[in-house]
């Protein structure tokens, strides 16, 4: 079949010590334990401050409704994640 692509944003600058990407690297091995015949891929995706920063402008002009914090947090998540680029690790 083909990989399954899973994609992590992790904000700040030590996202590999964030708990959303330790809880992204504990479900990619147990995903590859219930289904080891599929071929899980985990795409890594660090942003610092400097690019959220940078981009700022363009993820509230994306999301609506942007009347909290979250819906920016999210949005910004999803803006990034909709570049597709990262590091993999497959």
């Amino acid at each position: 079949g083909r990989p399954v692509d899973l994609i992590n944003v992790s904000f700040g600058e030590s996202p590999s010590t964030t708990p959303d990407r330790l809880s992204a690297e504990a479900s990619l091995g147990d995903l590859r334990g219930l289904s080891p015949f599929r071929e899980w891929r985990l795409v890594r995706v660090d942003v610092g401050r400097e690019e959220l920063r940078r981009e700022a402008g363009a993820v509230a002009a994306a999301v609506a409704p942007l009347a909290t914090e979250m819906d920016f947090n999210i949005g910004a998540a999803l803006w990034f994640a909709a570049r597709g680029e990262g590091r993999l690790e497959g």
